[in-house]
């Protein structure tokens, strides 16, 4: 019971560990990221002098999750502070913020970074297992 435990184990967190990201900036595409790759060279720029509609979007879209998992997103300062997370959307495995509420937090200039999570859904396999974050890439703001 518990090899077949271990394998099952094995499986989940190896279908999380190969997640592909999109990343857009207002519904258009501007990064896809694979958890297998170095990401610390991706970035996302941001341009304040963009414009962008009250209603534009930062959206990621995990291409590849799994129903067991929980995913999550953080954008952090270069000291590790969370800034903010990202929020659950209707649209299936994608979380979203508003730019303009994005842009209320973050500092022209100054570097940030998006990281993920996922745990297992079921709390006993969360529990045994090391949940590890993934930098999906940095953010600026011009």
């Amino acid at each position: 019971m518990k090899k077949i435990f271990g394998l099952f184990l094995l499986m989940i967190i190896g279908v999380a560990v190969n997640a592909q990201h999109v990343i857009s900036l207002n519904n258009k595409k501007q990064l896809t990221i694979n958890h297998e790759e170095d990401n610390s060279s991706k970035e996302l720029v941001i341009k304040l002098k963009a414009g962008y509609p009250a209603k534009a979007l930062l959206t990621i879209k995990d291409m590849k999750q799994a129903k067991a998992w929980i995913r999550t997103y953080t954008v952090t300062d270069e000291k590790d502070n969370v800034i903010t997370e990202l929020s659950k959307s209707t649209k299936a495995n994608t979380q979203q913020i508003l730019i303009q509420t994005l842009l209320k937090k973050l500092e022209a200039g100054k570097k940030y970074f998006i990281y993920t999570m996922a745990k297992p859904s079921d709390p006993k396999i969360a529990a045994s297992i090391r949940v590890r974050r993934y930098l999906l890439c940095s953010v600026t703001v011009q």
